[in-house]
C-alpha cells in the first residue's frame, strides 16, 4: 500500500514538474540578453572601437531567442500545418463534395476525393512534414541550450567525437525499437493500450531530458537507467503530451501537436528532477537494449572467427 502510495505521488510530481516550470520561457530571454548587454559595455570601455565593433557583431550572433523559437514551433507546426491539414479535410473536402454531388453522381465524388487527398499529401504535407522535422530539430536543440546555460551554466558534453557518435545513433536505434515494442505491446488484450501509452509517456520525458542528461554528459546507459529508477515520475511528466497526442489518430497531426508543446517539456525538464527514488524499478529498456548489443556481439565473433581462420602470409 505504501508503494502504491509513493508511485502516485511520483506520478503527480512528474505530471505538476511539466508544467510549473514553463513559467521560465516568459523572463529566460530578457535575462540572458541583459547579462550579455552588460558584458559588451565592459568590453567596450576596455577595448579599442575596432575591437568593441566585434563584441558586439558576436553579441547579436548569441542573443537569446528562447521564446521565439517557442512561438516559431507554435507557428509553423500548429497555424501553418496544422491548421492547413484541418481546413482540406474538414471544410475544403466536405464543401467540394456538396457542390459536386449536386451536380454529379455520387460515385464520382469517391474519385474525386481520393485524386485531391493524394495530390494535397504529395504537394503539401509530405513536403512540409519533412521540412517541419528539420527546422524542429534546430530550434528544439536552440531551446535546450539556451535554458541549460541559463539555468545552470556550462555544458560538459560528452569528451569523445567517436563515443558522441555512437552515443547519438544508438539512441536512435534504442528509441525507434522502443516505439516498435510499445506497437507490439498494444495488442495485448484488454492492458494493451494502457501500457502502450505508457510506453508514449516514457518516451517523450526520455525525449526532453535527454537534451539536459546529454549537456551533463551523461552516456545512454545511464539516461535510460534513470528512467527505469524512477518511472512513475517520467510517466507523470510525459502524460499531458501523451493526452494531447492521443486526440487523433492520424499519425502527421500526432506529430504536429507534439511539436507545437515539446518545447515546453524541453524548458521544464532542465529543472525538474524525481525527488524520491522508487524501491522497484522496471526495465522498460531491456530488451530494446539487449536486441541491438546482441546483433553487434555476433557480427563482432563472425569478424573474429574469420581473422583467425584466415591464413597468415609469410
Amino acid at each position: 500500500m505504501e508503494s502504491l502510495k509513493i508511485m502516485s505521488y511520483s506520478i503527480f510530481d512528474g505530471f505538476i514538474d511539466s508544467i510549473k516550470n514553463i513559467y521560465v520561457i516568459f523572463y529566460i530571454d530578457k535575462t540572458i540578453n541583459q547579462k550579455l548587454e552588460k558584458v559588451n559595455d565592459q568590453n567596450s570601455q576596455q577595448s579599442a572601437k575596432k575591437k568593441a565593433n566585434k563584441e558586439k557583431e558576436k553579441s547579436k550572433e548569441k542573443k537569446s531567442n528562447v521564446a521565439f523559437r517557442v512561438f516559431q514551433c507554435c507557428a509553423l507546426n500548429g497555424g501553418l500545418f496544422l491548421l492547413s491539414i484541418l481546413f482540406f479535410y474538414n471544410l475544403l473536402l466536405p464543401f467540394l463534395k456538396l457542390v459536386i454531388t449536386h451536380f454529379t453522381e455520387p460515385g464520382i465524388w469517391t474519385y474525386i476525393n481520393s485524386i485531391l487527398s493524394w495530390i494535397f499529401s504529395c504537394i503539401w504535407v509530405v513536403p512540409l512534414f519533412l521540412l517541419s522535422k528539420i527546422f524542429n530539430f534546430f530550434w528544439f536543440q536552440d531551446i535546450a541550450d539556451a535554458t541549460y546555460e541559463f539555468r545552470r551554466g556550462k555544458r560538459t558534453l560528452i569528451p569523445s567525437i567517436s563515443l558522441l557518435l555512437a552515443d547519438v545513433v544508438f539512441s536512435l536505434i534504442i528509441q525507434t525499437l522502443f516505439i516498435l515494442q510499445g506497437t507490439f505491446i498494444s495488442y495485448i488484450p484488454y492492458l494493451g493500450r494502457v501500457l502502450c501509452f505508457i510506453h508514449i509517456c516514457l518516451l517523450y520525458s526520455l525525449y526532453s531530458f535527454e537534451y539536459k542528461w546529454f549537456n551533463q554528459g551523461y552516456e545512454l546507459h545511464r539516461r535510460l537507467k534513470l528512467v527505469e529508477y524512477n518511472w512513475p515520475y517520467y510517466i507523470g511528466f510525459g502524460l499531458y503530451l501523451g493526452l494531447l497526442t492521443e486526440l487523433s489518430d492520424s499519425f502527421i497531426v500526432k506529430g504536429c501537436i507534439f511539436s507545437m508543446f515539446f518545447p515546453l517539456l524541453i524548458i521544464s525538464s532542465i529543472d525538474s528532477a524525481p525527488t524520491q527514488r522508487i524501491d522497484f524499478p522496471i526495465p522498460f529498456f531491456s530488451l530494446v537494449v539487449a536486441l541491438p548489443n546482441s546483433f553487434v556481439n555476433r557480427k563482432l565473433k563472425s569478424i573474429s572467427n574469420r581473422s583467425s581462420t584466415t591464413p597468415t602470409r609469410r
